[in-house]
C-alpha cells in the first residue's frame, strides 16, 4: 500500500484531478516551445515533470533535469527546489538515500525562500519516505509538521492532501477524530471542485467502513468507484481500489 499512498501526496499547488492533469500536460507541451523567458520555461518544465511522474518516469526525470540545469545556471532557487522534489518523488521506492537527499535539499530551499506550500508538501513526502523505511515515529513527526504548516496556508487545497495521508496512516479507525479529519479534507476537496480528491475521499470512506467491520457497505463503495475511475480516466485510483479489494 505504501507506494499507492505516497503518490497522492506528491501533488503540489492547487489539487489536480486526472482529466485536468492530462489537459495540463497537453497544454504545457503545446506552450513549451514558445516560452522564451527562462524562469517561466523552468517553471513549465518542472510542472510538466511533476505531471509525468506516473505517466512516464523517464520523461519526468529528463524534464526535471533540464529544469535543474537551467535553474542552476540562473541561480533560480524555486526552480531547483521543484526539480529536487520531483527527483525525490521518482526515487521514493527505489533509493532511500538519494530520495532523502533530494527531498531535504528541496526542503532547505523552500524554507530559505519562505515558500510554505512547497515546505509543507516536501515534509509530507519525507514522512512517506520514512514510512516506507518503517521509521513510523519520525514519519509521524514530519507529517504533523506538514499538517501544522498546511493549516496556515491561505489556499488550503494542500491541507486536503495532507489530511488524506494522515487518515491512511491512522490505524485507529474507531476514533472520532478520524471522522472530523475526513469531513474537513472532503469539504476542502468539494470547495475546490477537485474531482480527483473527491473520488479519493469517497474510496477512503469505503476503506474506513471496511476496517470498522462494515464490509458490505465498504466493498459496495469501492466497487461503485470503479466505473467512476474509468469515466475520469483515473488509473491510479482504479489500481488503488483493486489493491484494497484483493
Amino acid at each position: 500500500m505504501n507506494k499507492l499512498l505516497i503518490v497522492a501526496f506528491l501533488l503540489t499547488g492547487p489539487c489536480h484531478y486526472a482529466l485536468a492533469q492530462l489537459k495540463e500536460i497537453r497544454n504545457i507541451q503545446h506552450r513549451l516551445p514558445s516560452i522564451k523567458e527562462e524562469k517561466a520555461r523552468i517553471d513549465a518544465l518542472n510542472q510538466l515533470a511533476f505531471f509525468m511522474q506516473l505517466k512516464s518516469p523517464d520523461s519526468s526525470y529528463h524534464l526535471a533535469n533540464e529544469a535543474r540545469e537551467l535553474a542552476a545556471r540562473l541561480e533560480y532557487k524555486k526552480g531547483l527546489a521543484d526539480a529536487y522534489k520531483t527527483f525525490g518523488g521518482l526515487l521514493l521506492d527505489q533509493n532511500s538515500y538519494l530520495c532523502a537527499r533530494y527531498l531535504h535539499d528541496a526542503l532547505d530551499l523552500y524554507r530559505e525562500l519562505g515558500f510554505k506550500q512547497g515546505e509543507s508538501m516536501t515534509l509530507m513526502n519525507i514522512s512517506n519516505l520514512l514510512y516506507v523505511d518503517q521509521d513510523s515515529t519520525h514519519a509521524k513527526a514530519y507529517l504533523v509538521q506538514a499538517y501544522q504548516i498546511g493549516q496556515t496556508l491561505e489556499k488550503d487545497s494542500v491541507l486536503s492532501i495532507i489530511l488524506m495521508n494522515m487518515l491512511y496512516r491512522d490505524t485507529c479507525f474507531q476514533c472520532a477524530h478520524m471522522d472530523i479529519m475526513f469531513k474537513k479534507g472532503r469539504d476542502i476537496a468539494q470547495k475546490y471542485h477537485d474531482e480527483r480528491m473527491i473520488l479519493s475521499y469517497k474510496q477512503l470512506q469505503g476503506y474506513i467502513l471496511w476496517n470498522r467491520g462494515d464490509y458490505a457497505k465498504g466493498v459496495k463503495i469501492l466497487e461503485d468507484g470503479l466505473p467512476l475511475c474509468d469515466s475520469a480516466g483515473d488509473e491510479f485510483e482504479k489500481m488503488n481500489i483493486y489493491q484494497r479489494l484483493c
